[in-house]
């Protein structure tokens, strides 16, 4: 009797992991109202249909987004597949919940004038960071290049983009549609998004959380309010 071939063998292993993705992509769904499991349904069971059926317009359905560019959108989704295949490859899983510690924030020196310049940190490959959020610091896998005020050289699949990216995340459906993180203190890192650096990822509470395991909603809002208060 012959055995599963090797596409067939791809096939299974990405479809149990999008089982075990399932989890992280309802969870998320309720507390920052990012992922669309059933958006993403239709990226997979029904994407040229909806591409031909909603080309050159967006709809909302039964209050869920049903967006032309599913094709585009599947493609991103199967590549972030291929990047933790990689990930795996190179021996580098995954850590959530503090098993290991997070990066240090590297403020960019001087970074504080790039808004005042009428630019952002995200135009830079960089997030709000430092101080107040005052600061940028460059996105996991990108370095900062001082020649050109800039970070560049981004590597999807960097050391620390692997372990350090959250679960899931490449099926957000921000990060599908607009390539942007919305969840609190994180920012786009290769096809996934990532706590910032001094933050990670707690799969209990979906959120990012600092050293203390306390999401910003509960320590950070409040010293920027004394603050304010003084």
């Amino acid at each position: 009797v012959l055995g599963p071939t090797a596409p067939q063998v791809r096939g299974m292993a990405s479809g149990v992991f999008l089982l075990l993705c399932l989890p992280s992509v309802l969870g998320e769904k309720a507390l920052h109202k990012e992922p669309h499991f059933s958006a993403f349904l239709e990226l997979q069971q029904h994407g040229e249909h909806h591409k031909s059926h909603y080309a050159g317009r967006e709809k909302h359905h039964h209050g869920q987004l049903a967006h032309p560019d599913h094709g585009v959108q599947q493609q991103r989704i199967h590549h972030s597949l291929e990047l933790l295949e990689r990930c795996l490859k190179k021996d580098l899983k995954v850590q959530t919940d503090g098993e290991v510690d997070p990066p240090q924030e590297e403020v960019i020196l001087g970074s504080q004038t790039w808004a005042m310049n009428g630019d952002s940190c995200e135009h830079r490959s960089a997030y709000s960071c430092g101080p107040d959020s005052t600061h940028c610091c460059c996105r996991y896998g990108c370095t900062y290049n001082g020649d050109t005020d800039r970070c560049e050289n981004c590597q999807e699949e960097s050391e620390q983009i692997c372990v350090m990216h959250i679960p899931a995340s490449h099926l957000w459906e921000q990060r599908v549609l607009q390539g942007a993180c919305h969840a609190p203190r994180s920012h786009p890192c290769g096809t996934w998004c990532c706590c910032n650096a001094g933050w990670h990822w707690d799969t209990e509470l979906r959120k990012c959380v600092d050293q203390d395991g306390q999401p910003e909603s509960h320590s950070h809002f409040q010293q920027f309010f004394q603050k304010a208060r003084s």
